[in-house]
């Protein structure tokens, strides 16, 4: 065994030690510790409210309903109004033969507008018997996660069986589903996000399925931009689903007080969420997606884009606020026993939560047996993810009743929870609502129960299909289950039946079609422009660039929501009305009422942002102000080892642990000066003859391994560890440039933030779901970015011990998502010297220089570009409402901040990921997008030592083609040794800033 193996072991030895037991779950446990605890308080809050106070539920109600339109589904009242101009396409006489006889129907295929350029196709079944002159109840029906949406078999199965009953269905396609796919490809006719398909012009009866995958990657592709922008796919939903209403009351032969909404999976999601807000629904049906959070935290991390509540749980709201924002009207939810998506004791718990509100709020006793008529009802299924058999018939029985359509003869219910139902294995009733219903949950596969919790708290797997039966056979409902009616099997109607437009789809069908897509971009540009023309104050109420900049500095804690406790904060949804008197969303897409222009005119909101930034956070103990000069006490680190690397350096290993399972792992290299003669390494610290100025990599490092599993070696993802040493090397001990007594000693830091390097989140491997690291943040109220933000600070502060040998950082790198995090966690540290003595510690702000290699310069510029897969540690919710990253970068030039950007990147494109040298920014759009930073560096450079510099390096043109879909390039020699080139000429320019000092 060589000397290098034997000393490295000993730095591996507490790799398990200090994460958690699956380290690659230690960000998403880390991030769901905080979202319960905030759930939790919640949860804590109502226990004690009693469910015969009617004043205190009414209350709450209303409280709920405005809170989720203010925050939840914000900002609908920006939407425009517009006129939906309906059309019907089409008008076809349908015959269906049942058991009980023949039933007469025609369908109207439906397309109108709900946002400027953005048609919504859909299908209106009306019964025979249906006129204006005997109009009939009507269900909206909102499509779960299947590609050709209502169009599919099993869901025409419950559409017609409605309209068996004399209910008028309509039903409509929600964005990336059916013939609104908002990246559709005219070439293949499928989507450019990678979902499925189905055939249109199919004419056969009951074969209209999709073909692939589910619309998932068209929603979550939507998503992020949206959030950028502030706005949310849900708020889409939301919109979408009040539309729908607008279009049933403009239809005669619909009764304008017998409207209800019904939905399965994601159509139960817009079910909900519409209902929850909207009066005129007098009834609704949500089937397989009620739950809590905190169980859906411990099922599965994640869900998709339209099903992600910004700040929801920060605010105190749950999935079960759904249903108190109903009470006291008709509401059902559905369930199943074997739910992969939503478990079903999730469902359990958001009824006993909402059970009090429909208590007290229809006077009704909780100790005398409910009755089936009461308003809140369930049923639950032996089945997946889906409806069943005995779901479906409640779901008939809830509408009929509550549309007084049963006489009292046909008041039927059923006692046992399951009665009519078989294990879903045997049970050919059972139908998916989505593409995911096929996909797990069967016999075999995991299940949680709220028993089976680690240490933390936290719910985790553990349940097997038959310890789970005897689990879900024996259990109660909290509400009664209601009326049923018998499920009729209807053949359904044939693809080219419901086809609403001329070629299957909106964007070949109508050439004024922008879909989300273009909308969102058209909203970015809007914003884009809004931000530079706070920037150069053309503006009437304009404000001094400085005033910006410190605006900018003093928002980013709260935006990002940079620190552990960044939930508990006041959040302040536009700290920058008083710059811009703007919506959030901007022209001119706006609408701005007289109602929003009174809100954002007010003086009290000029001034609120003055008052709420006054109250800055607490990091280690210490209120400050981000504009003042403090002394940050270090965090908690802990040594674990030395060895001897090379004739030059000593490697030595830290860990920080930050928050909850967070650990950030740290290996420092110093040059060896009076090291002991022989010395090969250890578990103690060796002193060294001077103080080092230290170049901190932000980067995701891993051990090296050889046959054995003995490691031989350090791995980085960005930078070859070797060429840094190198590069560092060369100007420690240097042989080119001569020595003199102004020459320091640079020292490397390589730190492995929380989720990269050994903490990497490994979905195959630990079962962590994709997306679980920004759903989770953003549902808790804070941001990867902000997480980050605050570990690097803790990073900076840790040199602050005097046994580590540092004399100041002099430069910290960081490479592509992750220089967000590093300007926020800078620009939020402000001016500061970290330390206690004078002249001692660390200098932040105007002491650090920083290096961003393969930026993306822009939020706005993500924002604009479509398909585009962004890591979920650059998010940061509502940004671009507040500032752009080029105003955080700007932002350090007050205080003399130093920046160098290498190759700076566009985002690029799903169909583009094999040609990444696709991506690097020319000269005039570097230009373009770095005009701002540029401009206020020529306004602060004569008083301050600020500086910026641009490189292309690997961008500059040569061997382009030799690149790859790798972020630093095909490994071959004339890239290897470009990279080394790069690495040297970033360590140098780092050195060249701190030899003045």
């Amino acid at each position: 065994m060589t000397d290098v193996i034997r000393a490295l072991r000993v730095l591996c030895v507490c790799r398990y030690r200090y994460y958690a037991h699956d380290p690659h779950r230690a960000l998403q446990s880390t991030f769901t510790e905080s979202a319960v605890k905030l759930l939790r308080r919640r949860a804590e809050e109502l226990r004690s409210v009693s469910a015969t106070n009617s004043t205190f539920w009414a209350i709450r109600r209303d409280v709920i309903r405005q809170q989720l339109r203010d925050e939840i589904f914000y900002p609908l009242e920006y939407f425009p109004t517009l006129e939906l101009k309906a059309s019907a396409t089409s008008r076809t006489t349908h015959v269906r033969h049942t058991d009980v006889g023949k039933i007469t129907f025609d369908v109207e295929t439906i397309v109108y507008q709900t946002l400027p350029n953005m048609h919504v196709t859909g299908a209106l079944l009306i019964p025979a018997k249906c006129t204006p002159a005997n109009p009939c109840p009507a269900v909206i029906y909102a499509s779960g996660h299947v590609i050709p949406s209502f169009r599919e078999s099993h869901l025409q199965e419950v559409l017609l069986n409605l309209v068996a009953r004399n209910i008028i269905v309509f039903a409509f396609d929600p964005p990336g589903q059916g013939e609104r796919l908002q990246y559709f490809n005219p070439a293949t006719h499928t989507s450019d996000a990678g979902t499925g398909s189905y055939n249109a012009d199919d004419a056969s009866a009951g074969t209209c399925n999709a073909r692939g995958g589910s619309p998932t990657r068209e929603h979550n592709y939507l998503g992020p931009p949206l959030f950028l922008l502030g706005l949310s796919p849900l708020s889409v939903w939301v919109w979408e689903g009040t539309r729908a209403v607008d279009f049933l009351l403009e239809r005669r032969e619909v009764d304008r007080k017998r409207i209800g909404m019904a939905g399965c999976s994601g159509g139960g999601t817009q079910t909900a969420y519409v209902a929850a807000i909207d009066d005129r629904i007098k009834a609704a049906s949500i089937a397989n997606y009620m739950s809590t959070f905190e169980v859906d935290l411990s099922w599965q991390g994640s869900s998709d884009s339209e099903q992600q509540w910004m700040r929801g749980a920060a605010i105190g709201l749950d999935k079960p606020d759904l249903l108190v924002a109903r009470a006291p009207l008709p509401t059902q939810v559905l369930m199943s026993s074997n739910d992969q998506d939503f478990p079903m004791e999730g469902g359990m718990q958001a009824l006993r939560d909402a059970l009090p509100a429909f208590l007290s709020l229809t006077n009704h006793s909780i100790d005398i047996p409910l009755p089936p008529s009461f308003p809140l009802t369930a049923a639950t299924a032996l089945a997946p993810h889906g409806y069943s058999k005995n779901t479906k018939e409640h779901l008939y029985g809830f509408f009929m009743y509550h549309f007084g359509m049963l006489d009292s003869d046909q008041l039927v219910t059923r006692e046992s929870v399951f009665a009519g139902d078989l294990p879903y294995a045997a049970d050919k009733h059972s139908g998916g609502c989505s593409s995911s219903s096929s996909s797990g949950g069967g016999k075999g596969e995991a299940a949680v129960s709220p028993i089976d919790s680690d240490e933390s708290g936290v719910s985790s797997f553990g349940w097997e299909w038959d310890r789970r039966l005897q689990w879900v056979e024996g259990m109660e409902l909290p509400v009664p289950s209601g009326y049923v009616v018998n499920d009729m099997d209807i053949r359904p109607l044939p693809c080219r039946s419901l086809k609403v437009t001329r070629t299957g789809q909106v964007f070949s069908s109508y050439r004024d079609e922008w879909g989300l897509a273009q909308w969102i971009h058209e909203i970015s540009a809007a914003r884009r422009h809004d931000l530079d023309r706070i920037r150069y104050g053309k503006k009437r109420w304009e404000r001094s660039l400085v005033e910006w900049l410190k605006s900018v500095r003093q928002s980013v804690a709260k935006v990002a929501g940079i620190g552990p406790a960044a939930s508990t904060r006041t959040f302040d949804p536009l700290p920058l009305g008083e710059y811009t008197r703007t919506a959030p969303l901007p022209s001119p897409l706006a609408h701005r009422g007289s109602r929003a222009e009174a809100k954002h005119a007010s003086p009290q909101n000029q001034h609120h942002g003055q008052e709420r930034m006054a109250a800055r956070r607490d990091l280690q103990g210490l209120r400050r102000s981000s504009w003042s000069t403090f002394s940050l006490s270090p965090p908690l680190r802990q040594f674990l080892g030395t060895v001897r690397w090379g004739p030059e350096h000593l490697m030595e290993r830290w860990v920080i642990p930050t928050a909850g399972k967070g650990v950030v792992d740290i290996l420092l290299w110093l040059p060896h000066y009076n090291m002991p003669t022989g010395y090969r390494g250890g578990s103690r610290r060796v002193g060294v003859g001077m103080k080092v100025d230290l170049v901190v990599m932000i980067d995701a490092w891993e051990w090296q391994y050889d046959t054995y599993h003995r490691p031989t070696g350090v791995k980085s993802a960005s930078h070859d560890v070797h060429d840094v040493l190198e590069s560092s090397q060369a100007l420690n001990y240097p042989s080119s440039i001569p020595t003199n007594s102004t020459t320091r000693p640079i020292g490397v830091a390589i730190v492995s933030l929380t989720g990269f390097g050994v903490t990497a989140t490994s979905p195959p491997a630990s079962n962590v779901p994709p997306g679980a690291s920004d759903a989770i943040p953003r549902l808790a109220g804070f941001s990867n970015v902000g997480f980050h933000a605050w570990e690097i600070q803790q990073v900076i502060a840790s040199f602050t011990d005097d046994d580590v040998r540092v004399r100041s950082i002099a430069g910290i790198v960081a490479g592509g998502g992750l220089s967000s995090a590093l300007l926020h966690a800078v620009a939020d540290m402000a001016n500061v010297r970290v330390g206690a003595g004078e002249g001692e510690g660390v200098s932040v702000g105007a002491k650090i220089s920083l290096v961003l290699v393969d930026e993306i310069p822009s939020y706005a510029l993500i924002a604009e570009t479509r398909l585009y897969e962004m890591p979920p540690y650059m998010e940061i919710s509502r940004v671009l409402v507040h500032y752009d990253l080029v105003d955080v970068l700007a932002s350090l030039f007050p205080f003399g901040g130093r920046a160098l950007i290498v190759d700076a990147r566009a985002p690029i494109r799903r169909q583009d990921i094999e040609n990444y040298a696709s991506s690097c920014l020319n000269g005039p759009q570097v230009a373009r997008e770095y005009g701002f930073p540029i401009d206020a560096l020529h306004q602060f450079q004569a008083t301050s030592r600020a500086r910026l510099d641009i490189w292309r390096d690997l961008c500059d043109g040569r061997d382009v083609a030799d690149e790859s879909k790798s972020m630093w390039g095909r490994r071959g020699k004339v890239e290897r040794q470009r990279k080394k080139e790069r690495t040297d000429n970033v360590i140098r320019w780092i050195w060249g800033q701190i030899m003045p000092i």
